[in-house]
């Protein structure tokens, strides 16, 4: 049996429901990538291969027909994506190899541009919240008040996916995988989106530092991440970039091709009404 049909078994066990046997699969797919007998060409024909089935599954699901995708997705699908385009993280990060200056750069650019862009949207949450209590008309009323702060890379166009010289090392659709990630997450919540999703009450955001609990929810492997490597140990990394390359399944070539994020601040003033807290009048009930 030839290597790539070695691999081709494996990206097929990787779709398997079966939590035991695409374990085994993934980890035998990942021995075979990180072994350094395997050449550049054989980790690029493994990637094609994950993306033609990724792209299979597209198909299959309606992504391509700009439909709604939750209709056709099965919960079979959902693990198939899942696992291939984690894997296929892994496999861009190999073929990557130590970064290039250029890419050192790159990251160290995106994750200050974040870092910029989560104190903004913080910021204004918080310019925006000392506004309304200052006004006159408010009124709190037993209202929750809490901020909802969104910074996510949209990926919805061809336009947020840079063209970089290194594309055919790669060989990766970039613009149709970052679409069809951003996708699972707006229409099925596969993946969060949301760099930064949490409900701040505002009073106690201000002068609030980073800290650990202000990461979005499921990020994980931290210390797997490439991020971690001595490459990049100069770099201060930004939470949002912590969740593009753990939370969600963007590889270090994808992250330096983003270039769309999309931040944005509401406040909400939320009160629920049940028959504990709405009485109706007497008079009324003789009506």
């Amino acid at each position: 049996m030839s290597k790539i049909d070695l691999v081709s078994i494996l990206v097929r066990q990787l779709c398997e429901v079966d939590d035991h046997e695409s374990d085994l699969a993934e980890d035998a797919l990942y021995d075979f990538v990180s072994n350094p007998n395997t050449s550049l060409s054989e980790k690029q024909d493994a990637l094609a291969l994950i993306e033609r089935k990724i792209k299979h599954i597209a198909e299959d699901i309606g992504f391509f027909e700009e439909e709604d995708i939750s209709v056709r997705i099965s919960d079979k699908d959902k693990f198939a994506l899942y696992s291939l385009l984690v894997a296929r993280r892994y496999l861009m990060d190999q073929i990557m190899g130590e970064p290039s200056k250029d890419y050192v750069e790159r990251v160290s650019y995106q994750s200050d541009k974040l870092a910029m862009l989560m104190a903004e949207c913080l910021k204004q949450g918080t310019e925006m919240w000392d506004a309304v209590q200052n006004s006159s008309s408010f009124k709190a009323n037993d209202y929750l008040q809490y901020g909802e702060y969104v910074l996510e890379y949209k990926a919805d166009s061809c336009q947020a996916v840079l063209v970089l010289e290194d594309d055919d090392v790669y060989g990766s659709a970039f613009p149709f995988i970052h679409r069809l990630i951003y996708t699972l997450g707006e229409q099925i919540n596969l993946f969060d989106n949301n760099l930064m999703k949490k409900k701040l009450i505002l009073d106690a955001l201000a002068d609030k530092g980073w800290a650990a609990e202000d990461l979005p929810s499921e990020v994980t492997s931290w210390d797997e991440s490439v991020l971690f490597t001595p490459a990049f140990e100069k770099i201060k990394i930004c939470p949002a970039l912590l969740a593009l390359h753990c939370s969600l399944p963007y590889s270090i070539p994808d992250i330096v091709r983003m270039n769309n994020f999309v931040s944005r601040t509401a406040i909400t003033c939320e009160k629920s009404f049940s028959e504990d807290t709405y009485h109706v009048n007497d008079d009324m009930m003789d009506m």
